[in-house]
């Protein structure tokens, strides 16, 4: 049975039959070795080692049970040590030529460079739809949701993805959520399987598998989400379409109910970096934003700092170019 995969080095996502669990190879698009580890359905206690015949690789099977990949968290909230739903393809070496040893490297990329187009625009038009549902429940309040809800303790109690939940067309799962209770209460956690699908690039298998968010916004001083704090529309006084509102992310773990998002004190402002607190995707060459007058814009990996914060603050002065920055 085919199953999706990510390569970790270049982020191609491809399919890949369980029958090459446990092989090593190259990387169809990247070239980088990589092993299939072997999927649940693909786990046997009767399977036996093998090789390719005439290659060198091999698939080994486990030695018992306890080394199958482990079953997610009890906790759907943070994404448990499962590294295999978002791995990659396998290839096989072939054996050719009689000095012998020159090896063929032979990849299986089914998910083509057109799915991969597809997926980025999907999340284009998730982003567009979140700004859109931002836009209208400021029109229903005056201002747009805080980042969080928090407690007596300004402890972060309810995400903003959570508020607007009857703005993309989900009353009745708003309807359900206790407010009573913090986002990770027994209660609300039995609706982590029913995130909205707008919050998961189609992209990103983990987000999609682990019920974890895609998009963020940026909490801190000058931004559209200062914290607990409501900011009105009146106040981007850089302009709707200077300013940024929602953010792509990836590999982040986090909830989509979870009160998490990021913090523009901790990022180093720059795009698919790997300290995990920036602006991200699956997309190697870059990642999305959306501004506030619903617009999405492709961030290249070399976007300046001084951009990317310029794009985040609301009342700063700043004018961006799109015709030069973004693609």
């Amino acid at each position: 049975m085919p199953l999706h995969f990510t390569c970790p080095f270049c982020q191609e996502e491809t399919l890949v039959d369980d029958q090459y669990a446990g092989l090593t190879g190259p990387c169809a698009s990247c070239g980088k070795p990589i092993t299939v580890p072997y999927f649940a359905a693909s786990q046997s206690p009767n399977m036996a080692t093998t090789a390719m015949s005439g290659g060198q690789a091999t698939a080994t099977t486990p030695l018992s049970s306890s080394n199958a990949s482990a079953a997610p968290s009890s906790s759907p909230a943070r994404r448990s040590n499962i590294g295999t739903i978002a791995l990659l393809i396998v290839a096989g070496f072939l054996a050719a030529g009689a000095v012998g040893g020159l090896l063929l490297a032979v990849g299986f990329p089914i998910i083509t460079k057109a799915r991969a187009a597809a997926n980025r625009q999907q999340s284009s038009q998730n982003l567009r739809q979140i700004a859109a549902a931002l836009n209208a429940y400021a029109a229903d309040h005056n201002t747009y949701p805080p980042a969080f809800i928090a407690d007596a303790n300004g402890k972060p109690m309810h995400s903003w993805r959570v508020l607007l939940l009857p703005y993309l067309g989900k009353q009745n799962l708003y309807d359900r959520y206790d407010f009573t209770q913090p986002w990770d209460g027994q209660l609300n956690l039995a609706l982590q399987p029913e995130m909205p699908e707008v919050y998961a690039c189609p992209g990103d298998l983990e987000a999609v598998t682990l019920c974890e968010t895609s998009y963020m916004v940026v909490r801190g001083k000058s931004t559209a989400f200062p914290g607990r704090q409501s900011v009105k529309p009146a106040d981007i006084s850089d302009g709707f379409t200077n300013t940024v509102l929602v953010v792509e992310v990836t590999g982040t773990g986090i909830s989509w109910m979870e009160p998490a998002d990021l913090a523009l004190d901790s990022m180093q402002l720059e795009i698919n970096s790997t300290s995990g607190s920036d602006i991200s995707s699956v997309f190697v060459t870059g990642a999305h934003v959306v501004t506030a007058d619903e617009s999405t814009h492709f961030l290249p990996n070399d976007t300046q700092p001084e951009e990317i914060r310029a794009l985040l603050t609301i009342d700063a002065g700043d004018y961006v170019d799109w015709s030069i920055m973004a693609q």
